[in-house]
């Protein structure tokens, strides 16, 4: 027989119930691999220009993993608002990102609006914008390459807020309640794990940001 099949041999094939639902920690470890080159724990967040063009325009169907309502996207930060052809990128806050009393990475939560700055229409699209911090690199690493690609590269959460009611409930619970933000991302989604002590697995991967 042929290799006709074998990009789809290839693919990554999930068991029932699972799908891509990252804490922030586990963010940042997929961010750090990025930045750095290196093999990630699996490949399968596709790199996408998000800000420069409006949301519906985006290539969800790149992303196959995740719960068909919330898609990840490995893009180069924008720096202010970003206009694109019928609308733009709000800013509306940052915060800082922490585990283990360390600051690891920043969230950025954006709106999208249709028409031009300052009088356009709110819309429902949304993005949180995730961005790793030097203390999760080694003093080795931390380059002039490696500190351009960490101030660029960037991990962007696309949603529709109205398509996912339970997330703002969530996301305020989660955010209220836990100290270093560790659980705050994938508490709304079916995100199993085949662990009896799921912070266990969580711990473990941060090891791998020292």
């Amino acid at each position: 027989m042929g290799s006709s099949n074998s990009s789809d041999n290839n693919e990554l094939k999930l068991p029932l119930g699972y799908m891509f639902a990252p804490t922030k920690p586990e963010i940042m470890i997929y961010l750090k691999g990025k930045i750095l080159g290196q093999p990630l724990p699996s490949d399968i967040i596709p790199t996408v220009d998000v800000y420069s063009t409006s949301p519906e325009e985006l290539p969800f169907s790149k992303f196959k993993y995740g719960s068909g309502v919330r898609w990840y996207f490995f893009t180069t930060k924008s720096k202010h608002d970003v206009v694109t052809k019928d609308g733009y990128w709000n800013s509306l806050s940052d915060e800082e990102i922490v585990a283990d009393y360390k600051v690891i990475g920043f969230k950025r939560k954006l709106v999208f609006y249709h028409g031009n700055p300052g009088s356009g229409t709110k819309t429902r699209w949304m993005i949180r914008e995730y961005s790793a911090h030097t203390n999760i690199f080694a003093a080795s690493e931390l380059d002039e390459s490696t500190k351009e690609k960490i101030s660029n590269i960037v991990m962007c959460k696309v949603f529709e807020e109205e398509d996912d009611p339970t997330m703002s409930e969530q996301t305020n619970i989660s955010e209220s309640t836990s100290s270093d933000g560790s659980a705050d991302e994938g508490r709304d989604t079916k995100h199993y794990r085949e662990c009896s002590d799921p912070e266990s697995i969580i711990n473990s991967k941060l090891s791998l940001l020292d």
